[in-house]
């Protein structure tokens, strides 16, 4: 028998089986790929979203992600770029703190508010690991006239449900007559970007 034959002589016996087989009017033995409530435990391989952990599908969809809702405390793990105001390299130190809230809304499973009030919609991916996106955050500058506008991105984990850590990427934009000579001032070019890691712990 050649090696295209054989598939197609299993596929034919499978549903020359199922064809045959006995049909349950009830939830017992719980093997039938019914795709029925979302609540329903039936044990089958379609993405029905229930809420426990036998429904045996392949999507994220029934992991449940325990994690502690409040503040934050992060802490610098290690610079890894930087054009903005650190050093390649730099680590330790206060990140100051994070809002943590769950949400559970589509695309959007929780948010994290930093001290600095950047804001973050994250959504988990697979597991306890997440990716998360900014509203852009208006940075004043006292005495000049500029608007320093920070977008950001970050892509973490939760190792426990009361610590975690995330790698972070920013980028710092300038519009307005003091840019040039603010980024004088500052020793660096805008756009600036930086890249980091943190920990952040309950």
């Amino acid at each position: 028998m050649n090696r295209i034959s054989l598939p197609l002589l299993l596929l034919a016996l499978l549903v020359a089986v199922a064809a045959c087989a006995p049909r349950s009017s009830g939830r017992g033995g719980g093997g039938g790929d019914d795709d029925d409530s979302a609540t329903a435990n039936d044990d089958d391989v379609a993405n029905d979203d229930d809420t426990g952990d036998d429904d045996d599908d392949t999507g994220d969809d029934d992991d449940s992600v325990e994690f502690e809702t409040g503040t934050w405390d992060a802490s610098l793990g290690e610079v890894l770029a930087d054009s903005c105001f650190g050093t390649a390299g730099d680590s330790g130190g206060s990140l100051g703190t994070t809002q943590v809230a769950s949400i559970g809304a589509a695309g959007v499973d929780f948010t994290m508010r930093d001290s600095d009030q950047q804001f973050f919609e994250c959504q988990f991916t697979s597991g306890a690991s997440f990716t998360c996106v900014a509203e852009p955050l208006d940075i004043p500058v006292d005495g000049w006239e500029v608007q320093i506008t920070r977008n950001a991105n970050r892509v973490g984990v939760f190792s426990s449900p009361t610590q975690g850590s995330y790698e972070q990427d920013y980028a710092d934009t300038c519009l307005g007559p003091d840019c040039s000579n603010l980024a004088d001032a500052l020793e660096i070019a805008f756009p600036c970007v930086s890249t980091f890691t943190a920990v952040i712990e309950f």
